[in-house]
Formats: C-alpha cells, sequence, structure tokens
C-alpha cells in the first residue's frame, strides 16, 4: 500500500472514530435507544447502585461512561481514596449537575469485569473509581452507567478504535473524574 493510500485509511478511521464519539456523546441521557452504529452494538444502561458481582454486564471490550443523574456533590475527603480515581485537574466546582459526565474509560478486555472494579471489587492493582470505599458509596445513588460495546467484527482493531473514540470523548464530554486523554 502506498502512503497516500495509507493517509488517506488513517484518516478515514479517525473521522468514522470522531462520529462514534458524536453518536455516544448524544446518546447519553437523551435517547440512548435511537444510538445506531456499525462499529459499536447498542447502548445498554444500568443505575450504578444495581450493580453488584451477580450482576451481567457486556463481555466484550468497549466504552464506558458514568453519568450523574441528580444534581450532588463530592464527599469532602473524595481525593484521599488511594489508587482511586481523582477529580480532573480542571474540575474546580463541587457541585455534579444532572447530565454531568462523571468518568469515562475504555477497556480492551471485558466490560463486565472493568465496570464491576470500579463498583463493587476494586483492587489495588488497577486504577478505579472505587466506589466500594465509604467515602464514595453514596455516589452510587446518583450515577448511571452507559455501556457501547465493541462489535466482534472489529475486535483485532479494538486498541486503535476504543483509544481514538475515548480521546475524542474526553475533549467533548469533559469528565470531572479522571485524567483528560486529549
Amino acid at each position: 500500500m502506498c502512503n497516500n493510500e495509507m493517509i488517506n485509511n488513517f484518516e478515514r478511521i479517525i473521522e468514522l472514530c470522531e462520529n462514534e464519539a458524536d453518536k455516544m456523546q448524544n446518546a447519553i441521557g437523551k435517547a440512548p435507544s435511537e444510538y445506531k452504529s456499525n462499529i459499536f452494538s447498542k447502548c445498554d444502561t444500568i443505575q450504578c447502585k444495581e450493580i453488584n458481582n451477580k450482576s451481567i454486564l457486556a463481555e466484550q471490550s468497549g466504552i464506558y461512561f458514568f453519568v450523574i443523574t441528580n444534581n450532588t456533590s463530592l464527599p469532602n475527603d473524595f481525593d484521599g481514596v488511594k489508587y482511586g480515581a481523582k477529580t480532573n485537574e480542571n474540575f474546580k466546582e463541587e457541585a455534579l449537575k444532572e447530565w454531568d459526565v462523571f468518568y469515562l474509560g475504555k477497556t480492551e478486555g471485558s466490560l463486565d469485569k472493568r465496570i464491576k472494579e470500579h463498583c463493587v471489587k476494586s483492587s489495588t492493582k488497577t486504577y478505579s473509581l472505587k466506589l466500594d470505599d465509604k467515602r464514595r458509596e453514596r455516589l452510587k445513588e446518583f450515577l448511571k452507567v452507559y455501556m457501547f460495546t465493541l462489535n466482534k467484527e472489529y475486535q483485532e482493531y479494538a486498541k486503535l478504535i476504543l483509544s481514538t473514540v475515548e480521546s475524542f470523548l474526553h475533549g467533548k464530554c469533559n469528565p470531572k473524574i479522571g485524567s483528560s486523554r486529549v
């Protein structure tokens, strides 16, 4: 393949990923049932407080969001949780508003496993929201999880697609927690 053809293909991939990020952003809170994509399956949602070790979520890789469902505020000692996700350096407010993107991420493994690491079984081996910590537990009442599963035919390109879409989403959604990927 010549360089021009490679550049054109790469530009097309970038454009597709940016379009996916726009579709995901529009689906959150407004119309998850209307989400349509050739790269990701439908948008699944679950209230954070309903997630437990017996919950069955998507087993494939994908993108996920934690979104605020009602106005609230962060606990005073939120950033004090060891190995826990910290407030974004651009987040100066204490108030969290309905529809704010609290956190977003990607996993090349299982969405089920990764989301449970955030909600019910955190460990010191991985960076997560650590919502099972007593100082953060009450936030589960105010969070809804949105999951976009990468279609199986794109799994070979998961790292490229997920990283690129996540980067666009960080720029568009400005999550309150976690480091920026822009």
